[in-house]
């Protein structure tokens, strides 16, 4: 199971008040102050994976109490044949001990 978390915020970390002086024609000087607007963001994704991979191959049981299985070359789809390198480093080997 694969599992993910991202967590994203925006903050602000300065701020002035926003002033706006206004000079008319005539010598008129206005001056006016706005509060601070502060906005943040926050966002959270979540992601998960589950996944489960089946190996088919042949099992043999030598012994009431061993099996052998060789897992990993029935049911490929990925076109590698038994001359492929990666064909051999994908094969399985699994040894039961039943005691």
């Amino acid at each position: 199971y694969w599992r993910t978390t991202e967590n994203d915020a925006l903050t602000v970390t300065d701020a002035q008040p926003l002033t706006v002086v206004t000079e008319t024609g005539d010598g008129d000087v206005q001056t006016a102050r706005f509060d601070n607007t502060y906005q943040s963001t926050s966002s959270q994704r979540k992601e998960g994976l589950s996944e489960t991979v089946f190996l088919y191959g042949l099992g043999y049981t030598p012994t009431e109490n061993l099996q052998i299985d060789l897992l990993g070359f029935l049911g490929r789809t990925d076109g590698q044949g038994i001359i492929d390198t990666d064909f051999f480093r994908q094969l399985r080997f699994s040894f039961t001990l039943k005691l």
